[in-house]
C-alpha cells in the first residue's frame, strides 16, 4: 500500500484521467505546447476538455495546437466553439481569421478580423492581418491605412 501510494505521489500521470484533475492535466498540455510538443499538447488538452467541456482556454489552446499541426478544419471547430461560449473572446475570432489566411480565403478572414477588430479595437495583430489582405487584394490604399494605424498605435 505505501508503494503505491509513492509511486501516485511521484508519478501523477500514471493516475487515471477521471481521478486527476482538469486543470492539471491542462497545464501538462501547456507544458507541452511550450516544449514544442504538440502532438502531447492535443491529448491533454482532449483530455481536460473530457473532463470540463465548456472551458474556453481550453478549446482555444487545443484549437491553436490544431493550428500549429496544420489541422486548420479541426482548429476552425475549436475556434467556433469559443465563439459560441463567448462571443467577445477576440482571440478566438483572430483564429478563425489565421485559418481562412492559411487556406488563403481572403474575404472570410476579413470578416473574422474585422468582427476581431469591433471587439478590440486597435489590436496591432488583427490591423496587420487586414493590413495583409488588403494588399493581397491589391487594395494598396487601404494596405496602406492599416498598416499606418498600427504605427499610430
Amino acid at each position: 500500500m505505501k508503494l503505491l501510494l509513492v509511486i501516485v505521489l511521484l508519478f501523477p500521470c500514471l493516475l487515471p484521467a477521471q481521478t486527476r484533475n482538469a486543470s492539471d492535466i491542462y497545464g501538462e498540455g501547456v507544458r507541452a505546447f511550450y516544449a514544442g510538443d504538440y502532438q502531447t499538447a492535443l491529448q491533454k488538452y482532449s483530455e481536460a476538455l473530457v473532463l470540463k467541456p465548456n472551458i474556453i482556454g481550453y478549446l482555444y489552446s487545443r484549437g491553436l495546437t490544431y493550428q500549429k499541426l496544420y489541422k486548420d478544419s479541426l482548429a476552425g471547430i475549436d475556434f467556433l466553439a469559443v465563439t459560441k461560449l463567448d462571443p467577445k473572446y477576440p482571440d478566438a475570432w483572430y483564429g478563425l481569421g489565421m485559418v481562412q489566411m492559411d487556406q488563403k480565403k481572403y474575404d472570410g478572414a476579413q470578416d473574422f478580423f474585422s468582427h476581431a477588430l469591433l471587439i478590440t479595437p486597435g489590436d496591432v495583430r488583427i490591423l496587420h492581418q487586414l493590413g495583409l489582405i488588403s494588399y493581397y487584394k491589391h487594395k494598396y490604399f487601404d494596405a496602406i491605412d492599416f498598416f499606418t494605424r498600427i504605427i499610430v498605435v
